[in-house]
């Protein structure tokens, strides 16, 4: 065998290296994220080589970062004192209430 068979892992060796499910493997071929080498002339399940260097290709286009403009909290710059005048709801109900009944018969 050559060197560059040596460096073609199986699904079973790279979903492990992975840390992942062949399933996900599975889904990341199917969705163009990692490429791959058909092996032999199967039609219906083909085999599938990976080489080492689309795996690192894979991990690095898969490596994120927080972003430092999202991921802090900052302090809200407002004032705690409101210039609005503060009402007793309940109170304004009994006025108008009162204001509105009719005196009763008695």
């Amino acid at each position: 065998m050559s060197d560059s068979a040596n460096l073609l892992l199986t699904s079973e060796q790279t979903a492990e290296m992975l840390n992942v499910s062949i399933k996900t493997l599975r889904e990341f071929v199917r969705a163009g994220d990692i490429a791959y080498i058909p092996l032999g002339k199967g039609q219906a399940k083909p085999r599938l080589g990976f080489h080492i260097d689309d795996i690192n290709d894979f991990i690095k286009s898969r490596r994120t970062r927080a972003c430092p403009s999202t991921s802090q909290r900052t302090a809200r710059i407002t004032t705690s004192t409101s210039k609005s005048p503060v009402y007793d709801i309940m109170a304004l109900r009994r006025q108008r209430t009162a204001e509105k009944q009719k005196p009763g018969k008695r």
